[in-house]
């Protein structure tokens, strides 16, 4: 599952697996800008005195951690991400009621988005189906029709 699918919001816990899954690229933090500013939602009472919302803007062209083909592959997958202005990948996290809560989110939010984005799939290769396998698709399909049949109302022609 991916976590920047279009129409979704990502989410750090969105499976198990994926949470306890091990982020192999660390972008150091002088690669990146963090700013805070007020943050919607839960908070309580300082809910309006704190700033809590974590927003990171990581310039992609200026990053030494990553070939100019990964930048190409990053600004390609995560191009509705980044200010067309800047050319900075812009992220925020405000869930949680701590800036520190926060801070740590949004970095492995980055971490996480940019290793998905450089990740290149190997292509499946098409098997063909063996015979058993095909003629169990065939008995299955046989049952159905059968179950089907039992289903179908009978006029009764005998009395």
């Amino acid at each position: 599952m991916s976590q920047f699918s279009e129409g979704r919001e990502w989410n750090p816990t969105s499976s198990k697996e994926e949470s306890e899954r091990e982020v192999k690229i660390q972008i150091s933090s002088i690669e990146y800008r963090l700013t805070y500013a007020r943050a919607s939602g839960s908070g309580g009472q300082n809910v309006n005195k704190r700033d809590t919302k974590a927003v990171l803007h990581w310039n992609i062209d200026t990053s030494h951690v990553f070939t100019p083909e990964q930048k190409e592959l990053i600004k390609e997958r995560l191009k509705n991400r980044i200010n067309k202005r800047t050319g900075e990948l812009v992220l925020s996290f405000d869930r949680e009621r701590t800036q520190e809560t926060n801070t740590r989110e949004v970095i492995k939010l980055l971490h996480t988005l940019v290793e998905e984005a450089i990740h290149i799939d190997t292509e499946r290769i098409p098997t063909i189906p063996t015979r058993g396998s095909q003629e169990r698709r065939i008995e299955g399909k046989k049952q159905e029709g059968r179950k089907k049949e039992g289903r179908r109302w009978r006029l009764n022609t005998h009395e």
